[in-house]
């Protein structure tokens, strides 16, 4: 279950919260005298799917400019615009590990040798569908911004402001 939650007062070791918008069957469910954990996140807007779609729509456009593909244009553009999962404790392998084999998109942040041998430290990127409505924001800008430099048509800067009207934040451009 995820729910909105405002938090109205701690007393002691007691967090009282108020579940907004819970949904009250799963909420019927809970056995009363059961331990449950709880994990509680600042709350951020889930990017709306048609900024997924435009995301996408623009890595393959700038896959067929450039003659590659628009899962290697996306992988690009994760490393150059995406967010770091901060969640996401970094990790250690040896140098030139092919990280393409996980399912998980990496930021290589540092390379080391130790002994004779190489190491690579990465970090976790955020795919598109896990960022929210600002981290996908600025993601869509940064491929906006590449296509600008291909000479690929997107949106004009008036129509990508209604869009971002639509996701419900404000977003100062600077790469447009």
């Amino acid at each position: 279950m995820e729910s909105k939650c405002e938090v109205v007062s701690l007393v002691g070791d007691t967090l009282v919260i108020v579940l907004n918008g819970a949904n009250r069957h799963e909420l019927e469910t809970l056995e009363q005298g059961k331990d449950y954990r709880i994990k509680l996140t600042k709350w951020t807007n889930k990017r709306s799917l048609n900024a997924n779609s435009y995301a996408w729509l623009l890595c393959t456009k700038i896959a067929q400019a450039v003659n590659s593909s628009k899962d290697e244009i996306y992988e690009q553009m994760l490393q150059a615009y995406g967010t770091i999962d901060e969640d996401f404790p970094p990790i250690t392998v040896i140098a030139d590990a092919d990280m393409s084999i996980t399912s998980e998109h990496w930021l290589r942040i540092d390379t080391r040798t130790i002994g004779k041998k190489k190491f690579d430290c990465y970090m976790r990127i955020k795919g598109s569908s896990e960022m929210d409505t600002k981290e996908m924001a600025h993601f869509i800008d940064g491929i906006v911004f590449e296509c600008k430099q291909l000479g690929i048509e997107t949106m004009t800067p008036n129509e990508l402001q209604q869009l971002k009207e639509q996701w419900g934040i404000e977003i100062n451009n600077s790469t447009e």
